[in-house]
């Protein structure tokens, strides 16, 4: 995923004022060195032949970076640069702007040598923009925004490369998959689950989301059913009525003579496997334990838990989850589970 910074931006400059080129500076929160940049390509037309300086209000929300994490200096390619990419906005719970609404955002993206996709995305950063230099026309603008593009897209390429195990895996029809089998599918899953999420937080905001996300990852029955729909987003459409939700639940229930051998309930109105239910517990207490003992940290307080205990707490959380993923077909009535995949995902 995207290299995210803005929480830990005190202040920054970009300048864009020699075409080709956008060069800059980055101040970040309790680090006495400054990060330089010094990239190929253009902001798009509000920040194109201009400097832009912008200043966090609240720097520190969220994890901090470790010394090294992000290069001291960024040499790389730009992406999207832009001061009023439109973002959907929480309002207020009264008044005017109560509700969602949709605003300008300060969005910097660019891809580095050391840090791969890089991004400061923020409605809340105080901004300001010089005159241009130079003006970006129209034709320009076009060619910077498909440059942007193919810099996404050589991303997504190089992603795919590191993750993907190679040719895609043949399904046998004639057995069941052994558990190296299974392994390389959910190798290629996670392939593909990762160029999602890069598509997912890239495009998020995008009235055409989801059309898009379809068109990149090759999914053209998806495409389809948003074109005769004549929408951008799923979530765009009207609900489901509530008789077939109601329906799709009814068919969702598993089978009652197996309750306490397949599945129990898990306490949120769904099911779970047993032994799933049971790692469960060990998390909640565990969560217990460390809060009666203060060893979990208070961010009010600005207090810090003890790095063992929660890296524990973590990784026992982590093994739930893989437990669930092995377990909870059974749970929600999918049928038998094979045995490679139980193994794989073990």
């Amino acid at each position: 995923m995207a290299f995210r910074i803005a929480h830990v931006i005190e202040r920054g400059e970009l300048d864009n004022t020699r075409c080709g080129r956008v060069v800059g500076t980055l101040h970040l929160l309790g680090c006495d060195d400054v990060v330089t940049l010094d990239l190929k390509g253009n902001c798009l037309p509000d920040l194109a032949g201009r400097t832009c300086s912008f200043v966090n209000p609240a720097p520190g929300r969220g994890r901090g970076l470790r010394p090294g994490e992000l290069a001291a200096v960024q040499k790389g390619i730009v992406g999207e640069m832009t001061a009023s990419r439109k973002v959907r906005i929480p309002g207020d719970d009264f008044g005017e702007n109560a509700g969602e609404f949709r605003g300008n955002c300060l969005y910097l993206e660019w891809y580095s040598e050391s840090n791969g996709r890089v991004v400061i995305e923020s409605t809340d950063f105080t901004v300001t923009v010089s005159l241009p230099e130079w003006t970006m026309e129209a034709e320009e603008a076009e060619v910077q925004a498909e440059a942007n593009q193919e810099a996404f897209g050589l991303w997504l390429s190089r992603l795919r490369e590191a993750l993907d195990p190679g040719t895609s895996l043949q399904v046998p029809s004639d057995r069941l998959m052994d558990e190296f089998e299974w392994e390389r599918f959910m190798r290629e899953a996670d392939a593909c689950g990762e160029r999602y999420g890069e598509l997912l937080d890239k495009y998020r905001d995008h009235p055409e989301r989801d059309r898009i996300i379809a068109r990149e990852m090759g999914w053209p029955q998806l495409e389809q059913v948003l074109d005769d729909l004549g929408a951008g987003r799923f979530d765009d459409l009207p609900d489901l009525p509530m008789e077939l939700l109601a329906q799709e639940a009814a068919d969702a229930l598993p089978d009652p003579e197996r309750e306490g051998i397949d599945w129990v309930p898990d306490g949120q109105g769904g099911y779970c496997h047993p032994i799933v239910w049971k790692a469960r517990n060990v998390v909640d207490k565990m969560f217990e334990a460390a809060e009666r003992a203060g060893l979990r940290g208070n961010v009010d307080q600005e207090t810090d838990g003890d790095a063992d205990v929660l890296e524990m707490i973590f990784q026992t959380r982590s093994t739930t989850v893989k437990l669930a993923g092995a377990l909870n077909g059974v749970a929600n009535g999918l049928g038998p589970i094979e045995p490679g995949f139980v193994i794989a995902s073990l």
